[in-house]
């Protein structure tokens, strides 16, 4: 004899729909924070003027000769030195917000995730999302209808 399934068994639809959602949530965290990261620290206007400095003053150096004019290049140089090393601190600082902020939100979301998931497990423990006909897994189907 199979088993028939009750069309009007108490199934709880919302809770088997948001369990679905958090696993989805669960599993796209890392997605989710490099997504937020990406949207909320974008690159700051000095960086952006410091890299178009940079840039025209690469492309005045390629102009001038230095064996021409020498110290013009040199001056020029050394300018150009000085836009890197304000680059590279700036870049070093954004980084190191970046790593603490990424860690920071890894935290607090695994956290939350945590906390919800022992909240479902705890409060809905004995609750049926779904049922599967019994035959669907037979060697096995003792073993995974365990509580």
């Amino acid at each position: 004899m199979t088993a028939q399934m009750d069309p009007k068994s108490n199934y709880n639809y919302n809770l088997f729909l948001f369990v679905t959602f958090w696993g989805f949530f669960n599993a796209f965290i890392p997605l989710i924070v490099k997504l937020v990261l990406t949207v909320f620290l974008n690159e700051t206007q000095m960086e952006e003027s410091l890299r178009r400095q940079i840039r025209d003053l690469k492309t005045e150096l390629s102009d001038i000769s230095m064996s021409d004019e020498f110290a013009k290049y040199a001056k020029i140089q050394r300018k150009l030195n000085k836009a890197k090393d304000q680059l590279k601190s700036q870049s070093d600082a954004q980084t190191i917000f970046r790593i603490k902020a990424k860690v920071f939100l890894y935290i607090i979301l695994y956290a939350i995730s945590s906390m919800v998931t022992m909240y479902l497990l705890w409060n809905y423990r004995y609750e049926v999302l779904f049922r599967l006909p019994d035959h669907l897994f037979y060697p096995f189907g003792l073993l995974l209808s365990f509580p």
